[in-house]
């Protein structure tokens, strides 16, 4: 009898133990989850508070208006999304000539039209993975004739949300929308500090660049300095070895 038992039993525990191990995953993930909505929580006050310690973002304030929208700001209604973001508005007023056909005639005619031009102003992207890790993107001001080469900079790739609920990391993230303001905007006025911050984001994040993920530019530049020094120190070598085997055959 026990025997026979004996297969559903040991069925029984492996299934367990799967099963532990599964709902532990399931769990951390949910974990993570958890945490991004405590952060998504926690952002509609920390980065207002971030602002208002902060005179450039006054400015930058009452030109564009300042946004925290948990969910996006395509509506609200995306959980995994967490925008922060200066809104739109108008920098000029410009007069296009548009042509159109009138009643009766062939030739296309001239006609004068009015129009403004728009500015979006930079935005914090915060979005969840299906993991429960996190993106931050970093996207720049930009308007119709006025736009920088990159989309956007992976600012940060967070594996564990948690550090999404400490000031320090968003304090840093918030220095760097602001810099990037300066930078990226029609009247922003960049201070060298700033220069320097988004110069090293550049060289040290991903950027994202007609849609696509651009290799960091300090792994490339790092590339071509190992190629260059395995390219002259190889051919040192080469040149020493023949010196020597030269030399060699002259002694003899």
């Amino acid at each position: 009898m026990i025997k026979q038992l004996f297969p559903l039993f040991s069925a029984i525990i492996v299934a367990l133990f799967v099963g532990t191990l599964f709902v532990s995953g399931r769990s951390k993930r949910g974990q993570r989850y958890t945490t991004f909505g405590i952060f998504a929580s926690l952002a509609q006050d920390w980065f207002p508070k971030f602002g208002a310690q902060d005179t450039r973002h006054n400015f930058f304030k009452d030109i564009y208006s300042f946004y925290v929208v948990v969910g996006g700001r395509d509506g609200a209604v995306d959980k995994r999304i967490v925008d922060v973001f200066y809104g739109q508005r108008p920098i000029d007023q410009v007069t296009e000539i548009s042509y159109h056909l009138p009643n009766g005639s062939t030739l296309p005619f001239p006609r004068p039209q009015r129009k403004f031009v728009g500015e979006s102003g930079p935005s914090l992207r915060y979005q969840r993975t299906d993991r429960g890790t996190v993106f931050c993107f970093l996207e720049p001001a930009r308007s119709e004739g006025f736009r920088r080469q990159e989309d956007s900079i992976i600012l940060a790739y967070i594996t564990e949300p948690r550090v999404l609920t400490g000031e320090p990391i968003l304090k840093s993230h918030w220095r760097a929308l602001l810099s990037y303001c300066e930078c990226s905007s029609a009247d922003g006025d960049p201070q060298m500090s700033d220069h320097i911050r988004v110069a090293w984001l550049i060289f040290t994040r991903p950027l994202i660049v007609e849609g696509k993920v651009q290799e960091r530019r300090i792994v490339t530049t790092a590339k071509w300095i190992l190629k260059w020094v395995v390219t002259v120190g190889m051919s040192g070598f080469l040149l020493a070895l023949i010196m020597a085997l030269q030399h060699k055959s002259a002694c003899q």
